[in-house]
């Protein structure tokens, strides 16, 4: 870069801003789109100066002398509003020794300061960009102070925030230093004029919401504060600002150039003249240098400018950077004076690594590599978005160990120690701006937010450029099509043209919307394996010669992630197919407090008090629930008692409405069973439905807000009344009954409308005395409280107590469990599937009689003779014979290989597997020696099948009918069988009953999170969906009752063949019950023939044949029984020791 392009262009940004400030003093920065930093250095590379090379070998940044951490306790004030913030809190001796402390760095939600909210789509209030909410924008303002080192006199002091969201002032002892947007890019203001010799304060004043919000609306918990590290930064007053390492590799990628571009800069009042820069490249393990230095020409650096030079250090066969080895240099860059003192020192960890896209495909060092990833966001259970570093290895490891090879930083930059990691261990990287405007895209088309867009993607290219481990750059996520992400994309080239961009939009199928025409690579986004295949995978380079990469599919939404093995057959087919990145790595639970208030009905349905709900004193004495209306709410189990669908119900309850938010459910199960709830700031509305709502509407009593109010609902068969303080207030004649819906009661919260796409509050009240009855509790009986009652209540709340259960991780609103590991980093059992999908060995079968075997090595750079290869062969988890072989095999080669197994007979009834494994032969980074990199499993031929027990050598059966039931005996052993049921009731062996509920068909499971998700209505929803019953898949299984079966007894029969073989032949109907008036039935006709043998076996031929208004597919057919408690043992014969399913095996 030369002095031209960069001076002149970050002073005219400057004073555009400033001018900006100025013009427009009535509207506040957090709200004007053109101002989203004031008072900041140009972005660049991170970077630290140390005091010699050997400290700059070591290349610990935050251990360096001329760095002064201010990670940890802070004074900090909490504020709902900008309105209550301390006004002078920045000033010199201004008093904070009330406040509270805080950690820093730390999201102040995850250290108990206002609401942790989980959104997906919306904001949690609804969106008027460029405006935020002015009745709860949190503010968060810190203070501390520090003692400026001595050493430090005469140099210039930088101060770094590596992350804070979403809006932050800077005061350094009462002055204002600057202001920023951009919550997850790092921001730095040069405070030398600010400070003083020894003891200095810092301010800082950070706003939960501001314009920037709007282009920070990624699918996550919604956090803020100062959460990455701080620290100040020392550096002499001519100092190397940034640098930018390039490698360029010759053709037969063997010898490399190494590019170091530097730019330094002067803030002196003089010019600074006869200064050079100094690169010199170390080996990782050695202080001998790789080749000699290299010196850039004579600087002369203008007072208060800057110049840039670029040095070149040819290197032979430098050892290359990849994800299958890692292998890093360390970079010394050495600012030399004009008496050749060293002025600076800086050290940087280099990989000698080139990306290329071409012939539709990836290319790293001039391979074709094939991605396998996943999206990750900074993710911890404890600490929200504030991440140790001990953590972001494990995860990397983790990846790395589960054959991840790349990973995509959803939907932000991540911490700098992240970049580090992954270019030690060896992780691609996609590298994402922190811009998604999921609910309001349009932004991307305005001109007036161009350069808030531009900012984040300048800054991100400018701190991760010289990390080898990133190899792709995105422009985002889901923010829209319009013109400004080709603009981040252009400026991002600019910055950076030896990488390739891609951008995470949604509109895979309007190709005059998406890809964009400034992509290099392109999507689909959840594509079917099929249409992965056929719309992108076979398209010629002459109709689109960009790679496919899919940076979201699969997503791994609870014990899901079916269809890999389908899509890697598909990635590796086609060379345009490069590979994909699984939604997403973590689960995004966070550690929260179990808590539960009692209730005092028979039922014990007991209420869980989510976020931050809380008892408080309340009237009478009395203890109350208070709900803030950010996310709290009371969660009650969906038990059947509550399930009230006759035709009575009372709904009881004392309230305290504080302010009208905009929300008002206060008791509802759903919105299409019952409810009672506040609608509007002047209604109040009573519902039940009965295929339509049915309701009773009146307006709130005068002086509602602010006092005690008793309100009930009661519906008797014949009219329905609105109860305020005990005076009727609304009737309406109704006589039906209330349907069923598969929502819990929620206090506080609708559970059917208030999820994670909710843009606004919940209830804002406070709750006493919550009770529901299936009957119509007469007026006297509303608010009474007697044994009699409290024995015929359904629910029966009191907030009298709170017990804390444990800890469990919260969701939030919307309850959305993706995520291939658990919050702590337990893997779940998908993530053996993402594993074995993608491993980089392929073991196929060419005669497993003979014991060859296709080896295929799809690693890009390893060597199979770098892995150690073994086989066993084994019976019911017992060895019979194992070795190990010994070959090498190039990447994307194939071979093929005897196992030389002997293969013993196997005796009746018993099954021989093959096995092949490769393993690591010694310990790394990652794992230890012995690690399984990829494996496959061969059943054997050749297994007899047991032999059959001769029926003649068992006493004869008989037959006893009593009592409508019917007894088959044979010899030890007794089967009842029940004719008013139609089943197999009893299984007695000796003197012991197996059966506790005789098989039946079956056809409802309980829905997989997928298909829960609301998400799965994109691609799969059911022609028998209907409104209430769910925004999901499963909404079309309950809408025709597959929940909800009835079974009849159509004919029942029974006889003896001979006196070894009995025959109970049983037809039954099951239909669905509970639907609403004028619903077409559903049912199933299904027959079952029992066989039973002397011997006590049990044949059953059972059919089942749907009949009436069916769903497109369903979730299951079988049978299902159930034994008897005391057997709780099981072993299993089959795929696992995980989970498995058809799909995922």
């Amino acid at each position: 870069m030369t002095q031209e392009r960069l001076i002149p262009t970050c002073l005219l940004t400057l004073l555009l801003l400033n001018a900006v400030h100025a013009s427009a003093q009535e509207v506040p920065d957090w709200e004007n789109p053109a101002v989203f930093e004031r008072g900041q250095v140009a972005p660049h590379a991170t970077l630290m100066p140390f005091d010699d090379v050997e400290t700059a070998l070591a290349g610990d940044r935050k251990a360096s002398s001329w760095c002064l951490l201010l990670s940890g306790r802070w004074k900090f004030h909490w504020a709902p509003v900008p309105g209550e913030t301390p006004a002078t809190f920045f000033r010199p001796g201004f008093d904070a020794s009330g406040w509270d402390d805080i950690e820093v760095p730390s999201n102040w939600q995850m250290q108990g300061f206002g609401h942790p909210m989980f959104r997906n789509i919306e904001h949690t209030f609804p969106s008027t960009p460029p405006t935020v909410p002015d009745d709860y924008n949190p503010v968060g303002s810190y203070l501390r102070s520090f003692d400026l080192p001595t050493s430090w006199t005469d140099r210039r002091v930088f101060l770094h925030f590596e992350g804070v969201k979403s809006a932050s002032y800077i005061w350094i002892n009462g002055r204002e230093v600057g202001y920023n947007e951009g919550g997850m890019e790092p921001a730095e203001y040069d405070v030398t004029e600010y400070l003083q010799a020894g003891t200095n304060a810092i301010a800082v004043q950070v706003y939960r919401f501001s314009d920037g919000t709007y282009l920070e609306d990624q699918d996550m918990w919604r956090l803020a504060g100062i959460y990455r590290d701080v620290y100040l930064m020392a550096t002499p007053p001519v100092h190397l600002s940034d640098f930018f390492v390039t490698t360029d590799l010759e053709a037969d990628h063997r010898d490399a150039d190494l590019r170091v571009a530097v730019e330094v800069s002067n803030y002196s009042e003089v010019q600074a003249d006869q200064y050079r820069i100094r690169a010199t490249l170390y080996p990782s393990d050695d202080t001998a240098p790789v080749v000699a230095p290299v010196q850039s020409r004579e600087l002369s650096i203008p007072a208060g400018g800057a110049v840039a030079d670029t040095l070149t250090v040819s290197v032979a066969s430098p050892r290359l950077w990849s994800a299958e080895h890692p292998n890093l240099y360390r970079l010394v860059l050495e600012l030399v004076g004009p008496d050749s003192d060293m002025v600076e020192v800086l050290g940087s960890k280099v990989g000698f690594r080139e990306v290329e896209i071409r012939d539709q495909a990836f290319f790293v060092n001039g391979r074709p590599v094939k991605l396998n990833a996943v999206n990750s966001h900074m993710h911890h259970p404890l600490t929200g978005r504030t991440m140790d570093v001990a953590t972001m290895r494990e995860d990397l490891v983790l990846m790395k160990r589960f054959n991840v090879n790349a990973v995509r930083t959803s939907h932000y930059p991540p911490n700098p120690e992240y970049l580090d990691l992954a270019d030690e261990l060896g992780v691609y990287v996609i590298d994402e701006t922190g811009d998604e405007a999921h609910a309001t895209i349009w932004l991307s088309e305005r001109p007036e937010w161009r350069a808030a867009y531009v900012d984040r993607g300048s800054k991100m290219v400018h701190r991760d450029r010289n990390h080898p481990s990133v190899v792709i750059w995105s422009a985002g996520n889901e923010a829209g099509s319009g013109d400004n992400i080709c603009a981040i994309i252009a400026e991002g080239k600019r910055l950076d043209p030896t990488r390739a961009w891609l951008y995470g939009g949604n509109n895979d199928y309007f190709p005059s919307i998406e890809p964009l025409d400034c992509e290099d690579i392109v999507g689909p986004r959840y594509p079917t394996p099929f249409e992965l295949k056929t719309s992108y995978g076979q398209v010629p380079p002459s109709v689109e010669p960009r790679p496919s990469f899919m940076d979201e599919y699969a997503a791994a939404t609870g014990n899901s992630l079916g269809g890999m093995d389908e899509y890697w057959q598909v990635i590796r087919s086609y060379p345009r197919t490069i590979g994909g990145a699984v939604w997403d790595w973590v689960s995004p639970g966070i550690n929260w407090p179990w808590r539960v208030t009692p209730d005092a009905s028979p039922h014990e349905n007991h209420g869980a008090l989510m976020g931050r709900s809380q008892l408080i004193d309340g009237r009478s004495g009395g203890q109350a629930l208070a709900l803030s209306g950010h996310d709290e709410w009371v969660e009650l189990y969906r038990d059947p008692s509550l399930d009230v669908t006759g035709d009575q119900l009372t709904l009881a309850m004392w309230v305290f409405p504080r302010r009208w938010n905009g929300h008002g459910p206060l008791l509802t199960k759903g919105d299409h069973q019952y409810g009672l709830q506040q609608t509007a700031a002047d209604t109040l509305e009573f519902f039940i439905h009965d295929g339509e709502r049915v309701s009773v509407i009146a307006s709130t009593p005068d002086a509602w807000e602010g006092r005690w109010h008793h309100l009930a609902g009661v519906y008797d068969s014949a009219e329905m009344r609105l109860f305020v303080d005990g005076v009727v207030v609304g009737t309406r004649a109704y006589s039906g009954e209330i349907d069923h819906n598969p929502f819990p009661v929620n206090i506080g919260r609708n559970a059917a409308l208030h999820g994670m796409e909710h843009p606004g509050d919940l209830s804002n009240a406070q709750f006493d005395d919550v009770r529901i009855f299936a009957r119509a509790l007469s007026e006297s009986e509303l608010d009474s409280d007697t044994p009699e009652l409290r024995r015929e209540a359904r629910l029966w709340l009191d907030f009298e107590t709170v017990e804390l259960k444990g800890e469990f991780y919260s969701l939030g609103i919307g309850g959305r469990s993706y995520g291939v590991m658990w919050p702590d980093r337990v893997p779940q059992p998908e993530l053996w599937q993402l594993k074995k999908s993608a491993q980089p060995v392929g073991i196929e079968v060419v005669d497993i009689a003979q014991g060859l075997v296709h080896i295929i090595n799809r690693h890009h750079f390893t060597d199979l003779s770098e892995l150690d290869t073994s086989w066993r062969v084994t019976a019911n988890g017992e060895v019979l014979e194992e070795g190990t072989l010994e070959f090498a095999l190039a990447p994307d080669e194939s071979i093929a290989v005897s196992i030389p197994f002997e293969h013993p007979t196997p005796t009746p009834g018993e099954e021989h597997w093959l096995e092949v494994r490769f393993t690591l032969p010694r310990e790394t980074a990652w794992a230890l020696r012995g690690h399984e990199v990829a494996w496959e499993q061969f059943l054997l031929p050749g297994a007899p099948p047991a032999p059959i027990a001769a029926l003649d050598r068992f006493a004869p059966l008989e037959i006893d009918t009593t009592a409508g039931q019917v007894i088959v005996r044979g010899q030890g052993f007794s089967y009842t069988f029940d004719e008013a049921a139609g089943t197999l009731a009893s299984i007695e062996i000796g003197e012991v009953e197996l059966l506790h509920q005789g098989p039946r068909a079956n056809v409802w499971r309980a829905p997989l999170a997928s298909e829960r998700d609301a998400w799965g209505l994109y691609r799969g929803m059911l022609s028998t969906h209907r409104e209430g019953m769910g925004n999901d898949i499963a909404n079309g299984w309950r809408a025709v009752g597959l929940d909800r079966l009835e079974h009849t007894v159509e004919s029942f029969a029974a006889w003896l063949e001979d006196d070894q073989h009995a025959i109970v032949e049983i037809e039954t109907h099951a239909a669905s019950s509970g639907l609403p008036p004028g619903s077409f039935a559903t049912g199933f006709d299904l027959t079952y023939v029992y066989r039973v043998l002397a011997s006590g076996d049990i044949l059953l031929d059972h059919s089942i044949t749907p009949v009436g208004n069916q769903p497109d597919w369903l979730p299951k057919v079988g049978l299902q029984l159930v034994l008897g408690e005391e057997f709780d043992d099981i072993v299993w014969s089959g795929r696992g020791p995980f989970e498995t399913y058809p799909d995922r095996k």
